[in-house]
């Protein structure tokens, strides 16, 4: 999926390029924001930034001209024909609607499309996210060695 920039109300989301890799290790290596484990190196980030590279999909999202997460609409590993909505974002910026602001500006790229969003269940702030999109929980899953909800829209 090609990834070209879009512009909300407060958000410039745009591809990831080789000069932001310090913004990603920010984002990355934060343990509350990558509870599963953390980058605690570059090369580890560099790892993630080839991978984002190679799948496409996948926006920086700046607020005031600094990076403060990330979001993704990319095929789902799960189920063919359908995408997976998945973002990260900086604990400082919390609580504001980034999430739902830049998830809802990539879901538009693709009116229609099936997508789902794997969710813990006690990450209360990401199930506000994608219910505020329209999604329902429609299953369970293990991702990233954890219980998942499985949410669809």
């Amino acid at each position: 999926m090609p990834t070209r920039e879009l512009i909300t109300e407060r958000l410039r989301l745009r591809p990831w390029t080789e000069g932001d890799l310090d913004s990603l290790h920010r984002i990355w290596s934060d343990p509350q924001t990558i509870w599963w484990g953390p980058n605690t190196t570059l090369d580890q980030t560099r790892a993630v930034f080839a991978r984002l590279q190679e799948q496409g999909g996948w926006w920086a999202v700046a607020h005031e001209g600094f990076i403060v997460g990330n979001v993704f609409l990319r095929a789902s590993p799960r189920t063919p024909g359908v995408l997976e909505l998945g973002y990260h974002f900086l604990p400082s910026c919390w609580g504001k609607g980034f999430a739902t602001e830049a998830a809802r500006a990539v879901l538009d790229t693709t009116p229609g499309a099936r997508v789902e969003a794997p969710v813990v269940p006690e990450n209360s702030r990401s199930q506000q996210v994608v219910k505020k999109l329209g999604f329902t929980i429609t299953g369970q899953l293990l991702h990233a060695g954890r219980p998942h909800d499985l949410w669809t829209r």
